[in-house]
């Protein structure tokens, strides 16, 4: 079969082999060895859930990567989606019935359905305040699904590595450990790992605290060892969190703030800020924070703040992330909102291809092509494979490592360091994929622009260009119905950002709008989709600078919302200033005073101050001291 297919399982050979995890360790309760061979050399695919399973146990994020689903599988995810907000309630009564559903439809699909809802049960009682008891033999249930034929828990694991299923409730502290301390390891999907988690907080909960801890040591040193940085900052700080509270009960002052501090690195690197006003608070008591004592409580202080005032939980129980974040893409939508945009009626798109009843089917979801049709359709639409996509191009994932440290010099404005990078990624990519190709030029084009090398006009027609690679056209009504991935996105904002640069303001705004219109008309709401914070603070930016000051109000409360939820640091100081300036210049109407914009404004460079470039870092405060004559934090110490 080749395709798309050939390269997903390319990517699951390549990482496995380079984490040293056998085939069969990897498929484990998840597939048949032969299953898995065929998947890695391109014979046969795989439903999501199973495929990004493989992947976070070679130690790769799903994130990266994101596939059309058929009806079937949209179904699923819809489900699961009511299923978040009725687990997370503890009513057993709301929950039942959609559990009872998915199970129904998922009974004759992978295993790894019946251990999602495992874990869904357990989360259920522990919302409900369950019974502990009742909490670990459904855990015990859950990961016993893919435990293979590796025993009991208790039994030998690697270190940093977990040892899966078996009984969950039996031995003690030193059994606890021996599973993660022995030879033979396991490797760990992020439902497994979720439902490890759980199995210590139970352990926590009913007294048993050093056993607690000794789970949630090992959580810790197998996601430092086997975890992609993008899965492991979903569970790692809170994980550290629980086990920061046990070593405050223990009197382990020390252990407490180092765990602290590698916490706080591992979200500033990230640029993250959940769980960071905890984090902050046990480092503004330890002595080798004494000069930053003061910054971390008024960061603390405005942080929890926020997070109250918004109604968003500021130390979450995150549970439920064995999907990969990105976008669910749907077949029928791709194909619809390609053939709209393009200005073709079902009659011209179906040609030889297909009947028109058949694509009317397609596109309402009622439907799934066989493969052949649907390559064809995407084909005549001009989109490349026909499953999978990434925001690594899948011919080399050889190149993953690399562009993600390219990606990390870039936001951390690294421009020096990121050109040798990137200079790299050009001679080994041969440019026959098409993302590739737009992933080359987009960066080339911010790289010549940021160093000097060429000017803004130039630095517009290079993105112009690099869009037009995969989108045929720039309009509006384009913009807004294009199946657009996380790559245009960006690439789109970079757009606006330049021409806003270059004094076309308004066009800046047309393009956040049409990408506004974008995400806001998909199917499961802005809340899948972390891009939407980038697109609602840069409207608010806009907007602001156009004098349309109450729209961009609420285009930057709007983008604060979703930067909290999705815990995105970058994004929030952005926002943070945007509203405070943005209420500034409302002033005069009496609609807001001071008091109403100084605390977005300290919050914003409480962050810069963390995880910002010195540059504007500077910037805010000389804003603060002209605008309010305000001093933060140890420069308040100082003076």
């Amino acid at each position: 079969m080749g395709g798309i297919y050939q390269q997903i399982g390319q990517v699951i050979g390549y990482m496995r082999c380079r984490s040293g995890v056998s085939q069969r360790e990897l498929c484990r309760g998840i597939c048949s060895r032969t299953g898995l061979a065929q998947i890695e050399n391109g014979v046969k695919g795989c439903e999501k859930i199973v495929c990004d399973a493989l992947l976070q146990r070679a130690g790769v994020s799903a994130d990266k990567f994101s596939c059309l689903m058929d009806w079937r599988e949209e179904r699923i995810f819809a489900l699961r989606q009511e299923l978040r907000g009725a687990v997370e309630s503890g009513r057993r009564e709301q929950a039942g019935p959609l559990l009872e559903r998915y199970g129904r439809l998922t009974e004759k699909r992978s295993s790894l359905h019946r251990q999602y809802l495992c874990l869904c049960r357990a989360m259920v009682s522990f919302f409900g305040q369950g019974e502990p008891g009742e909490i670990l033999e459904e855990l015990e249930r859950g990961l016993a699904v893919t435990a293979g034929d590796t025993g009991s828990c208790a039994g030998p694991g690697a270190a940093g590595e977990i040892s899966g299923g078996g009984n969950l409730s039996s031995g003690g502290e030193d059994a606890e450990r021996s599973a993660y301390t022995g030879r033979e390891g396991r490797r760990l999907s992020l439902t497994e790992y979720a439902l490890e988690m759980m199995r210590c907080r139970i352990f926590e909960k009913i007294g048993e605290t050093s056993r607690a801890a000794a789970g949630y040591e090992a959580l810790l040193a197998y996601g430092e060892r086997c975890q992609d940085e993008e899965d492991r900052v979903k569970f790692w700080p809170q994980i550290a969190w629980r086990l920061c509270e046990i070593y405050r009960a223990q009197g382990k002052g020390r252990e407490r703030a180092a765990l602290a501090e590698r916490v706080l690195r591992l979200l500033c690197h990230r640029k993250r800020v959940t769980y960071l006003g905890p984090v902050l608070e046990i480092l503004a008591g330890e002595e080798g924070y004494r000069e930053r004592q003061g910054e971390f409580e008024e960061t603390r202080r405005l942080l929890k703040g926020l997070y109250e005032s918004y109604g968003i939980p500021e130390e979450p129980w995150n549970w439920e992330e064995g999907l990969g974040r990105l976008e669910p893409v749907f077949c029928g939508d791709v194909i619809r909102c390609r053939r709209l945009a393009l200005g073709q009626s079902q009659e011209e798109l179906c040609g030889e291809i297909c009947q028109q009843a058949t694509l009317s089917r397609i596109e309402s979801g009622r439907s799934y092509p066989r493969r052949s049709t649907l390559r064809s359709l995407l084909a005549r639409l001009g989109r490349e494979g026909d499953y999978f996509e990434s925001a690594i191009p899948l011919l080399y994932p050889q190149l993953m490592d690399r562009m993600v440290e390219l990606e990390l010099l870039i936001s951390n404005c690294q421009y020096r360091e990121a050109l040798p990078l990137l200079e790299e990624l050009e001679k080994k990519g041969d440019g026959g994929n098409t993302q590739l190709r737009q992933y080359l030029s987009f960066r080339r084009a911010g790289l010549n622009y940021w160093l000097g090398r060429e000017k803004a006009d130039r630095y517009i027609e290079r993105l112009e260009a690099a869009l037009r690679i995969t989108v045929p056209g720039l309009g509006d009504e384009v913009l807004s119905q294009w199946d657009l991935g996380r790559q245009e996105i960006n690439c789109v904002s970079s757009l606006a950002l330049a021409c806003a640069r270059e004094g076309r303001l308004k066009r800046a705004a047309e393009l956040m709008q049409s990408l506004r219109r974008n995400l806001e008309g998909r199917r499961f709401g802005v809340s899948c989709y972390p891009e939407y914070a980038l697109v609602m603070r840069s409207l608010g930016s806009y907007l602001g600078s156009l004098g349309q000051l109450e729209e961009a109000v609420g285009a930057s409360d709007a983008a604060i919302r979703a930067s909290l939820g999705a815990g995105l640091g970058t994004m929030l100081r952005l926002s943070l200033y945007d509203m405070g300036w943005n209420r500034e210049q409302l002033w005069s109407t009496g609609r807001y005073t001071s008091q109403d914009s100084l605390p977005y404004v300290r919050l914003s460079y409480g962050l810069e101050r963390l995880m910002g470039v010195p540059a504007l870092q500077e910037h805010l405060r000389e804003h603060l001291e002209r605008v309010y004559g305000d001093v933060f934090g140890t420069e308040k110490e100082k003076r």
